[in-house]
């Protein structure tokens, strides 16, 4: 079974459709593409075993392992570079994968929050772990980009909230309706994140306020010190820039 068309796109893209061992692109020559260890030596057709070639590269290093004096054609450099993006490209898939795997770690804690807050039930169906829920589901994608935003007690404690809100008896003002709760839950985590926003703004607006008066005229006799306007010629200007002139020589005379 060959190498799918999907894949072979997705290689060429990777290396913009250039090949890597002699450098020369598309639409000048035919690319192809190679597997950096043969199939013939064990050789998979994963994507970090391949790598784009022209024809004919393809055709001169057939089976043979990809070594340096195995082709004179093919310069060191770029092989050696064809192989460390390879390198690379499994390391940034294995750390995609944590990321993912971490994600989906988070997710199903706060689904299996929510089940539990809302008096659902945990079972088991064919060896897997299903929950029931009185009330609908938050959507996985939604959750996903929650954890990645708010932290989980943060999460957590707006869950509780909706909890406390879709208790309130439904005679009563501001029921909330059992379809209604991811919507509720949504909006109130919209608001934390709001009132993290606003936080951190504060935080660098106070910051930036700190700067005492001291300091902050330290700063211009450095700047002025920086800048060290010459005297020669400058009496003589006049108009604008020479009033402009005139109110730095005086700052620079005040803070030095």
């Amino acid at each position: 079974m060959g190498i799918r068309a999907r894949a072979r796109f997705e290689v060429f893209k990777r290396d913009r459709f250039t090949c890597t061992y002699c450098g020369r692109s598309a639409p000048d020559v035919l690319l192809q593409v190679d597997h950096i260890h043969p199939k013939a030596a064990g050789g998979t057709d994963d994507i970090d075993n391949l790598t784009t070639s022209c024809f004919d590269c393809n055709q001169g290093k057939g089976s043979r392992m990809l070594e340096e004096d195995v082709l004179p054609g093919i310069r060191a450099d770029v092989v050696d570079m064809a192989r460390r993006r390879a390198e690379q490209l499994r390391q940034y898939r294995e750390w995609q994968d944590a990321i993912e795997e971490e994600t989906s770690g988070l997710r199903d804690r706060v689904m299996r929050y929510w089940a539990l807050a809302f008096g659902g039930e945990e079972r088991i169906v064919g060896g897997h772990t299903q929950w029931t829920c009185p009330v609908a589901w938050p959507a996985e994608w939604a959750v996903r980009r929650l954890v990645g935003e708010l932290t989980l007690e943060a999460i957590f404690a707006a869950i509780d909230t909706t909890v406390w809100r879709y208790q309130t008896p439904s005679h009563q003002r501001g029921a909330l309706r059992w379809q209604d709760a991811p919507r509720y839950f949504h909006g109130v985590c919209r608001g934390r994140l709001r009132d993290q926003e606003q936080a951190v703004e504060a935080e660098r607006i106070e910051v930036a306020q700190a700067v005492t008066p001291q300091e902050e005229a330290l700063e211009r006799r450095d700047i002025f010190r920086a800048i060290d306007w010459p005297k020669t010629g400058m009496e003589h200007v006049s108009g604008p820039l020479g009033r402009v002139m005139d109110v730095l020589m005086r700052a620079r005379e005040e803070t030095a």
